[in-house]
């Protein structure tokens, strides 16, 4: 450690030593650089100091020796300038002094010349004018005259023609209203009473035809025994169900109604006994959106717990509209049970319910009593009301409905009856064992079953479409316009035709069927010749309708013809 330390310490010294000698020389060194920097910049500052003076005092006085000759150069150009211009305004002051003389002279000589012309051309104009004024008036006058008589006799022809036609018109019209109304008091389906003619379907008519038919049998039997003096007929109770078509004809196909009936056992404020309740109902119907909901409010019942509103509202709907259809398959319509508060009180809201609409898909009238709710807990009040629309929304709501029909037996033939009340047999009549022969001839001919039937199913199409159209119409419309009785009473004479020929054909006569085979032979002959005939013309549909008429028949004499032989 002792010789460690002491090496150390003589390497400090001669570090140290060497160290100082060095900064010794370095300093001596840049004292001298320093000096003679310093000396050569003095020199090179005062060389150039004296350089720029000298150029500055040059450069000095060539600028005042240029501005002197400048300022002088402008000088003489400016007075020359002055003095040409000077000179160019008068001549041009003259010269313009002396266009203008000229020019206005012009302009006088041309003013005077114009108005002359123009007053020349207005007094031609003005006369021409008035000449055209002349005979425009008179041509118009002799035309106003010709046109007012032309009218004139218009209107007298047509006022004569019109009243020719009204009287012609009203006379027809009152043959038709006698016609009509005679061949209406003689249809029987008029007996059937009007809920049924306005609800019951097509398919129903020939039932419906029956039941009118079976009354005036009634209705005739009752005259008879009146007639002979004999006491009241039998009388018995059936039940005929019938299929009929709920709809509510007061209404149109996108308005909907609301009634409101009644209250029961509603709920009171706080405060307030079941006695001194002042109760209403409020309604919102969110269509056709929320911002435009359709809201309105019964009258003020007071007084009472269970009040009786008896009110209507009439609402828009858009059956085919989907915020509407939504709207009945989800929510419906929010109804509020109010209590009218007093003076410088606002109403309180004391319950509520939702008026559920789904069931209107398949009905089209929903009577519902709602459970009346305070938030979600019951208050046992409830509320009455009847939802109704003209169609469900699903369609057509077809119902049976079964009636008590009263039913009138016939009085059985009187004991006392003698033969000599019977017409004395006719010299021309047959052997005592046959039937006498009828004297009147068949009430119809034969024809064929298949297009019978062909033809009433037609008729009957025809008249569901014309009944539909009919049903559509509102109460006051159908209270002025029946139903068409052509239809009907074409629909009941097929219905007769059919029922004679089966009785007919039933008794089974050899000769009747040979007739009747002739007659279809006879149809597919004719039916085959209109096919070529209307094929020909190039008229398709008519060829269409007569080659089904065509394959029935062919149908049905194949079959009768198979029946025969069997």
């Amino acid at each position: 450690m002792r010789k460690g330390s002491w090496s150390r310490l003589q390497f400090i010294r001669k570090w140290s030593w060497a160290r100082l000698q060095f900064i010794r020389k370095w300093s001596w060194a840049r004292l001298q650089f320093i000096r003679k920097w310093s000396w050569a910049r003095l020199q090179f500052m005062k060389k150039w100091s004296w350089a720029r003076l000298q150029f500055i005092r040059k450069w000095s006085w060539a600028r005042l020796q240029f501005i002197r000759k400048w300022s002088w150069a402008r000088l003489q150009f400016i007075r020359k300038w002055s003095w040409a211009r000077l000179q160019f305004i008068r001549k041009w002051s003259w010269a313009r002094l002396q266009f203008m003389r000229k020019w206005s002279w012009a302009r006088l000589q041309f003013m005077r010349k114009g108005s002359w012309a123009r007053l020349q051309f207005i007094r031609k104009g003005s006369w021409a004018r008035l000449q055209f004024m002349r005979k425009w008036r008179s041509a118009r006058l002799q035309f106003m005259r010709k046109w007012s008589w032309a009218r004139l006799q218009f209107i007298r022809k047509w006022s004569c023609a019109r009243l020719q036609f009204i009287r012609k018109w009203s006379w027809a019209r009152l043959q038709f209203m006698r016609k009509w109304s005679s061949a209406r008091l003689q249809l029987p389906w008029l007996v059937v009473p009007r809920p049924i003619i306005q609800l019951s379907s097509p398919s129903t008519f020939s039932l419906c035809e029956r039941l009118a038919e079976e009354c005036m049998r009634s209705v005739e039997v009752l005259k008879r025994a009146h007639a002979q003096g004999h006491g009241a007929p039998r009388a018995r109770h059936e039940e005929r169900t019938l299929n009929v078509i709920r709809v509510n004809p007061d209404l149109s196909m996108n308005d909907m109604m609301l009634h409101i009936i009644r209250g029961i056992n509603l709920p009171t404020p706080s405060g307030v006994s079941s006695s001194d309740l002042d109760s209403s109902v409020k309604f919102e119907f969110p269509f056709p959106s929320v911002e435009e909901a359709q809201c309105d409010r019964t009258a003020t019942v007071r007084s009472t717990s269970s009040p009786e509103f008896n009110e209507s509202f009439r609402l828009s709907i858009s059956r085919g509209h989907r915020g509407f259809r939504r709207l009945v398959a989800s929510k419906g319509i929010r109804l509020e049970v109010l209590h009218k508060g007093g003076l410088f009180k606002t109403d309180k809201v004391v319950g509520g319910a939702q008026l559920k609409m789904d069931a209107l898909e398949n009905q089209c009238e929903v009577r519902e009593i709602l459970e009346v709710l305070d938030g979600r807990r019951s208050t046992g009040g409830k509320l009455e009301v009847r939802l109704q629309l003209r169609e469900p929304l699903g369609g057509a709501q077809l119902q049976a409905v079964t009636e008590k029909w009263l039913v009138l037996e016939p009085p059985p033939p009187s004991p006392t009856q003698r033969p000599t009340d019977r017409a004395p047999p006719s010299p021309r009549s047959g052997p005592r064992g046959a039937p006498p022969p009828s004297s009147s001839p068949p009430k119809y001919r034969l024809h064929s079953f298949s297009l019978l039937h062909h033809e009433k199913e037609g008729v009957e199409r025809k008249s569901h479409r014309v009944l539909h159209g009919w049903l559509q119409l509102g109460e006051h419309q159908r209270s002025r316009r029946e139903p068409p009785a052509e239809l009907l009473l074409q629909h009941r004479e097929l219905g007769q035709r059919l029922q004679w020929q089966k009785s007919q054909l039933e008794r089974g006569s050899p000769t009747l069927l040979q007739d009747y085979q002739a007659v279809l032979g006879r149809f597919v002959q004719g039916l085959g010749d209109s096919v070529k005939k209307f094929s020909s013309q190039g008229n398709r549909e008519a060829a269409r309708e007569a080659l089904g008429r065509l394959k029935l028949v062919e149908a049905e004499l194949e079959s009768l013809k198979r029946k025969r032989h069997a």
